[in-house]
């Protein structure tokens, strides 16, 4: 994942490219010889997942990356991957300029002390649906030949930007910071990190909650307390999210058997899939086929 081009297309493909912007998306197969290592980033990063893989960044805790969640690498940022999915690392990311980030900073009132400072402040944190939609439908329209101009590419960027960079929205809070602390606090990440591994390999199953705690070695309630402190979101809601994230790659496939696919994503029916799917993205299966080939894609808002 690089803000440059590589030789090698099929690895990191740039799609979009203006003076503050620069959008890409990263194919990595498991053997391929860069897999493990393909830093550092060479510009500032905001990469959306779309597929399940382990990231570390030097000096800090790994993580999985998987579609609901949103990564973030600082310029000249080390890290490592793990395979965790036969698939690899697929991703799109985004590279907004450092003059792009440093006004959104000042417009959050967050600019950091000095030009060497870490933009981000964490490697990743969680994606909401409408946001990850927005993004796939903005690279869409780029691998289309049909990409906004460059007054609309780098108002969705600073979008982005505003949100992912919004301190109430991504920041450690004290409470947080306390639970930060200690080897149990290592423990609980570890296994926070296990279950995330384990839902998002494992969506279309439906395991109950004591399934996947004995697979974790822990309670089914300290389980549930846990993921959610560390998440934002319910075991539940974040299998649900990665059905969902997982319909977008497939719809094409289905056509309009929509009835199979959520049979196939581990919905109960297809009214189930059809009512979250507009929950979380807000319009229907056909609908967001019927818009396929549009030049407009949604902006992002500011996180509230």
């Amino acid at each position: 994942m690089n803000a440059e081009p590589l030789h090698d297309a099929d690895f990191d493909r740039i799609v979009f490219a203006s003076e503050h912007l620069t959008v890409g998306q990263f194919r990595a197969r498991p053997d391929h010889p860069r897999f493990a290592n393909s830093g550092p980033a060479t510009g500032y990063l905001i990469v959306f997942p779309r597929t399940v893989v382990g990231i570390q960044h030097e000096g800090c805790e790994p993580f999985v990356s998987s579609p609901p969640t949103a990564n973030f690498y600082n310029r000249d940022q080390r890290y490592s991957r793990r395979r965790i999915s036969s698939e690899g690392d697929r991703c799109d990311w985004f590279s907004p300029s450092q003059a792009l980030l440093r006004d959104v900073l000042s417009e959050l009132g967050t600019s950091p002390a000095s030009a060497d400072d870490a933009v981000f402040k964490l490697s990743h944190a969680p994606c909401p649906a409408r946001v990850y939609l927005a993004q796939r439908r903005f690279v869409q329209s780029c691998v289309d030949s049909s990409p906004p101009d460059v007054l609309g590419a780098e108002e969705f960027a600073s979008n982005l930007a505003l949100h992912f960079l919004d301190p109430r929205y991504c920041s450690e809070t004290p409470s947080r910071r306390r639970r930060q602390r200690g080897q149990h606090r290592r423990r609980s990440l570890e296994r926070v990190e296990a279950a995330k591994d384990l839902l998002s390999r494992h969506y279309m199953e439906n395991w109950s909650l004591s399934e996947i705690a004995d697979q974790l070695d822990c309670s089914g309630p300290h389980l549930c307390r846990i993921f959610r402190a560390s998440c934002g979101l319910r075991m539940h809601a974040f299998r649900e999210q990665v059905r969902l994230r997982c319909a977008l790659e497939r719809l094409a496939d289905f056509s309009r058997d929509f009835s199979s696919l959520a049979v196939d994503l581990g919905f109960s029916s297809h009214s189930h899939f059809t009512f979250a799917f507009r929950r979380a993205f807000g319009c229907t299966p056909s609908a967001l086929l019927g818009s396929r080939g549009r030049s407009s894609f949604p902006i992002v808002s500011r996180a509230r």
